[in-house]
């Protein structure tokens, strides 16, 4: 089935949304890339005299640039809006003039009690009973869908500050092992291996001590820590790594799309 003219402008309007976010995402990347190559942190190697294991203390860890936040922000600002485009237009594709309330519902828990029921039912008045029971049955909400519900709240933090971000080691590399291996990290590879995860310690921070139990005979002296950006926000996103964040909220607002889309012919 054809489009109309009105429906056409709507379903480009979600896709530019989508593709400013995927230009926010790929600067947020490159922000990434220039900040690893500066060489933000530092690692002391000694040897415990008694045990002989190698100790690791964090001498340096540089704070990540307001810049770099401020490009998660404004990808997570237009993923977020990307679906409030998408409600505005299932009621519009229903002939009906969207309300001030109208946006795409996202909310804490599962709308149980009359007030919750009330708030959910003004952000989608005017749509088809449809298209309503579709959102419903995609649970927007926390303990429902924790990709959307993550999405909305680091976007309300957003829209009140910069989101917080640490650096946070996460594996121990042997710089012998892979060529360009830090690209292909930022690029949203998976570590190969040999590696060994630290995920106990978030954020990493100066005076930080720790050794690793490493038995493997091509591991030698001078293994490369490799740091990640993160969120820093308890309850939200605590130890995400946020690349791969933007990207699973990505990924969850075009299965959205995808499911909702039928509902604008």
């Amino acid at each position: 089935m054809a489009l109309s003219v009105e429906a056409q402008k709507h379903v480009e309007a979600i896709q530019s949304k989508i593709s400013r976010a995927n230009k926010h995402i790929s600067d947020f990347r490159l922000a990434a890339s220039g900040f690893m190559k500066a060489n933000p942190y530092g690692i002391l190697v000694e040897r415990d005299q008694n045990t002989r294991k190698r100790i690791y203390t964090v001498t340096k860890v540089t704070p990540i640039a307001p810049q770099i936040r401020l490009i998660a922000g404004d990808a997570i600002q237009n993923l977020r809006s990307t679906l409030d485009y998408l409600a505005y237009g299932l009621v519009r594709a229903n002939k009906t003039q969207p309300s001030t309330r109208v946006c795409f519902p996202i909310s804490k828990c599962e709308p149980f009690t009359k007030q919750q029921q009330t708030t959910f039912a003004r952000q989608v008045e005017g749509m088809t009973q449809d298209a309503i029971d579709a959102i419903q049955a995609i649970k927007p909400y926390k303990g429902g869908n924790d990709t959307l519900w993550q999405l909305h709240s680091l976007n309300i933090i957003d829209k009140h500050r910069l989101l917080t971000a640490a650096a946070t080691c996460v594996s121990l590399v042997n710089p012998k092992f892979q060529t360009g291996l830090r690209d292909y990290l930022i690029k949203g590879g998976t570590p190969p291996e040999p590696t060994s995860l630290m995920r106990d310690r978030f954020p990493l921070k100066a005076g930080d001590k720790f050794s690793f139990d490493c038995e493997k005979p091509d591991m030698d002296e001078d293994e490369q820590f490799l740091l990640e950006i993160a969120f820093n926000e308890p309850g939200v996103s605590e130890g995400e790594v946020i690349l791969s964040v933007l990207k699973q909220s990505r990924r969850c607002v075009q299965e959205v799309i995808g499911n909702l889309a039928r509902f604008l012919y």
